[in-house]
């Protein structure tokens, strides 16, 4: 073998052990990263939460709704209050007012847009109804007791409170 011939056949062994260093290289790569892929992969698995309860679709919950127009001015409303009070309110036309109490008194209110209550729907033990004046001077009542006739009271412009028949 001719001295030129070894030194081309010695560069050529260089250039494959050179070459055969990146491949190796590029090939533990491409099995970390899919090592990497698969344990995030499975991660997620494990950390996906259970199913939520099924909600009914068409239910919507809140203590305050603002009712507006098409205009986008608010209109009226719906509320609860602290004490359990339910309010229907149209704050320049009145408002009606439902009160239900855990002692069994239900009551229905509709109030001028001053806040006077001028007829009250009273349910409990003994029913009643009550109209009232916007002065809030005159007012009819009428209440219905059990095992007994109803009673009717009725007071003037002067606040004497009368009886009726």
């Amino acid at each position: 073998m001719t001295p030129e011939l070894q030194s081309v056949l010695d560069r050529l062994d260089e250039v494959e052990r050179r070459r055969r260093g990146p491949s190796i290289l590029s090939i533990l790569a491409a099995l970390l990263s899919i090592a990497t892929a698969a344990y995030t992969y499975t991660a997620t698995l494990r950390m996906v939460p259970p199913p939520a309860a099924p909600r009914l679709s068409g239910v919507v919950e809140a203590n305050r709704f603002l009712l507006r127009g098409l205009d986008g001015e608010v209109k009226g409303g719906m509320e609860v209050e602290r004490d359990g009070t339910v309010k229907l309110v149209n704050g320049r036309t009145g408002a009606a007012v439902i009160l239900a109490q855990p002692t069994g008194l239900v009551q229905l209110q509709l109030r001028s847009p001053a806040g006077v209550v001028r007829s009250a729907l009273n349910g409990g033990v003994e029913p009643s109804l009550t109209l009232t004046s916007d002065d809030g001077a005159s007012s009819a009542t009428l209440v219905a007791k059990p095992g007994s006739p109803g009673q009717l009271f009725l007071s003037d412009r002067t606040g004497t409170l009368r009886r009726g028949p």
